[in-house]
């Protein structure tokens, strides 16, 4: 198996912002063939979350909302953990 193979295809540029761990095991609850439908659902709703999430904190730092500004990053950093990126 090549390096590519052992991390599912993901860049080594990558690999500094995800947990290659976790990512596989997202990836293995996928059914056989290359569509990879559940994970790649995952990851477009994470990054619509995180889209959506973005535009709420720029508007918590315009009202100067500090509790929810916690809130939503707190939001954001567990939907990030649960796909395994780090950063």
């Amino acid at each position: 198996m090549s390096g590519d193979d052992d991390n599912f295809g993901i860049p080594p540029d990558a690999q500094d912002f995800v947990d290659i761990e976790t990512f596989k095991e997202i990836l293995k609850l996928d059914d056989e063939g290359p569509e990879r439908e559940f994970s790649k659902e995952l990851a477009f709703s994470f990054f619509e979350q995180a889209e959506n999430t973005f535009d709420e904190i720029n508007h918590s730092l315009e009202e100067r909302d500090l509790k929810n500004l916690l809130a939503l990053g707190c939001l954001l950093k567990g939907s990030a953990a649960a796909l395994g990126i780090t950063r």
